[in-house]
């Protein structure tokens, strides 16, 4: 079971995920964009490891927390520098055949 929780903040937002892996889940949460902390709990059996993470994202949901699809942090800034690459690329060129040209007129 993998769980991603997100609550608007005045601040942002901030999110809570919960994976379970067997005996045991792994807790990450912290602000939205960011890397997050991580925690970890092992239990006896893999049902009361469920039962324990389904107790969780009810409580973080009674808490204003709400179901959202997890988004890459890295897919707007990458088309974002990428664009912005092949702007400077495109300037430097033009700059450079520019100077090019007056260095051989002289």
């Amino acid at each position: 079971m993998k769980v991603y929780l997100t609550q608007s903040t005045k601040n942002g937002g901030k999110f809570w995920q919960i994976e379970t892996k067997g005996k045991k889940f792994v807790t990450t949460f912290g602000k939205i964009g960011g890397k997050g902390r991580k925690s970890e709990k092992s239990f006896g059996s893999k049902s009361e490891c469920e039962k324990k993470a389904k107790n969780l994202v009810n409580e973080k949901k009674k808490k204003g927390y709400s179901k959202s699809k997890k988004r890459k942090k890295y897919e707007s800034s990458e088309s974002e520098s990428e664009s912005q690459s092949e702007e400077e690329s495109s300037s430097e060129s033009s700059s450079s055949s520019s100077s090019d040209s007056s260095i051989s007129a002289l």
